[in-house]
């Protein structure tokens, strides 16, 4: 039993100081983003195969910003979670350990419940986020492949272009969004343009346009899109070989198809939770099989029966002690030793674990009321042995 609870602390704390590292990259990464995004994603350029023209269009745009503050707040949370996960198992300090387990079940909650939510909830959210999303669109959208130079690519139009060839899709509720102002303001105003039409006679933008390879779009060639366009005339009207399917359709059929990092990741989370219960049900020699919540194990490993703070339990267990001792035959060295009598002069002996002992009863039985009749003849309130209470 004593190499699982050592077993025990040990996976806590390395779990933990894990998660700490984790939450420093995300913080570290968010701040860099936040103050200077532009060095950020030139730094990413170098490290990937991106290109940095076009990772530079997405700097100190709102989104990113945005982001950076998510990752500031994600990271930071993480850091002082799982440091005071750390620091209270490493110290045993029950104090930060029930505070750290608190947060960790509370976290637990707000995720099972969120999963809930989000299959139970399904149609309201989708709806509010069709809404929404529809509305961008409507008012952000330009189009980029053969209407605007890479230079002056617009950072949401290039992200929907982006969506609509990753996932074989046209407009956010179908090719008929392009069809009327209301719904494609911006690209009725500003993207319809490819090769030498313009205005009424483009009829789609290019990224509806079916593509024999999409490699291009991946390795940020923009200008290399009509080598792989099935149809080259395809934006003009009347359209031809484009997409019928709308994104909002067939990015729940994609999300499908990949719905297994989606529910490893799911899983993997959640097992942690559980791996973390059990090590405090080890903690708290608490097995499965009773019917005891977690709630309950967390305060049975981290706290004591009388109390809610370590000044609390410490008190307790001296007061036990001291009825242990007291309830001793005479001739028990304890307390010979804890009870010493005065010498023959008359005289308090000083020092020693007596005294010790005995400042320390004194300190935690000056707030207590009155002592009555004690049931231990010779050793009541007024009894010499007990003269220093």
């Amino acid at each position: 039993m004593k190499a699982c609870f050592v077993i025990s602390k040990i996976a806590l704390f390395v779990l933990n100081f894990l998660f700490v590292l984790i939450g420093l990259i995300i913080l570290a990464q968010g701040i860099w983003v936040v103050v200077d995004s532009r060095s950020f994603f030139e730094t990413l350029a170098f490290f990937s195969k991106m290109d940095s023209s076009v990772l530079e269009l997405y700097a100190d745009t709102e989104f990113v910003l945005a982001a950076g503050g998510v990752l500031i707040g994600i990271g930071t949370i993480m850091f002082l979670l799982n440091i005071i996960g750390c620091w209270g198992v490493v110290s045993e300090h029950r104090g930060l350990l029930i505070t750290y387990s608190t947060f960790m079940s509370f976290i637990f909650a707000i995720t099972i419940l969120g999963i809930i939510l989000l299959f139970a909830l399904s149609g309201v959210w989708q709806a509010a986020v069709n809404t929404t999303v529809s509305q961008l669109f409507s008012t952000n959208y330009v189009g980029t492949l053969g209407a605007h130079e890479v230079s002056a690519y617009d950072p949401f139009s290039l992200a929907i272009d982006a969506v609509m060839i990753t996932f074989k899709c046209c407009g956010i509720n179908g090719p008929d969004d392009f069809s009327s102002s209301a719904t494609a303001k911006a690209w009725f105003a500003n993207g319809r343009k490819f090769k030498e039409l313009i205005d009424d006679a483009v009829a789609l933008p290019a990224a509806c346009c079916r593509y024999t390879n999409t490699s291009f779009f991946a390795n940020q060639r923009y200008n290399e899109f009509l080598n792989y366009m099935e149809d080259q005339n395809c934006p003009a009207k009347p359209p031809k070989a484009f997409y019928n399917a709308s994104c909002v359709s067939m990015i729940p059929v994609a999300l499908e198809m990949n719905k297994v990092p989606i529910i490893v990741t799911t899983v993997i989370v959640l097992a942690l939770e559980v791996f973390r219960n059990r090590c405090l049900r080890t903690i708290a020699h608490v097995g499965w099989c009773p019917r005891i919540c977690n709630e309950a194990v967390g305060w049975r490993a981290l706290s004591c029966a009388t109390g809610t703070s370590i000044e609390e339990c410490v008190q307790h267990q001296k007061l036990r002690w001291l009825g242990h001792v007291l309830r001793m035959p005479n001739h028990r060295l304890p307390k010979r030793v804890l009870f010493s009598m005065p010498n023959q002069e008359w005289r308090k002996q000083r020092g020693g674990q007596p005294l010790t002992w005995q400042r320390s009863m004194k300190e935690i039985t000056n707030s207590m009321g009155a002592v009555g009749a004690t049931r231990l003849p010779g050793w009541g309130p007024r009894d010499p042995p007990c003269a220093w209470l």
